[in-house]
This record gives C-alpha cells, structure tokens and sequence, in this order.
C-alpha cells in the first residue's frame, strides 16, 4: 500500500488554534506530514525563527 504524504504551507503568524487543527488532521490522516512555514516581513513583525519554534 502507498503511504500518504500531507502538506501544510503557511505563515503562521501568530499560530492559533486553526492553524493546530490542520496540522493536527493532517497528522492524524496522513503517514507523513511536511508543514512549511514562510517569512514574510512585510505582513508580520514575528521573527520566521520564532514562528518555528511554536511548530
């Protein structure tokens, strides 16, 4: 059988908890879960460092 291979692409800025249930489904539904996160300094002053650790 196949596995199944999930993605989350986002910002993430701030993570709430609509941004935890996606990635908590898509954890929970798939083998493996790739979650991408992107700086974007333009819309957000929270450092990508910072964002990635709250993941």
């Amino acid at each position: 059988m196949a596995s199944k291979c999930g993605l989350t692409l986002g910002k993430y800025a701030p993570l709430h908890k609509g941004h935890q249930f996606v990635i908590e489904t898509a954890l929970a539904e798939m083998d493996e879960v790739l979650v991408i996160i992107y700086d974007c300094p333009e819309v957000t002053a929270i450092p990508l460092t910072v964002r990635a650790r709250w993941l």
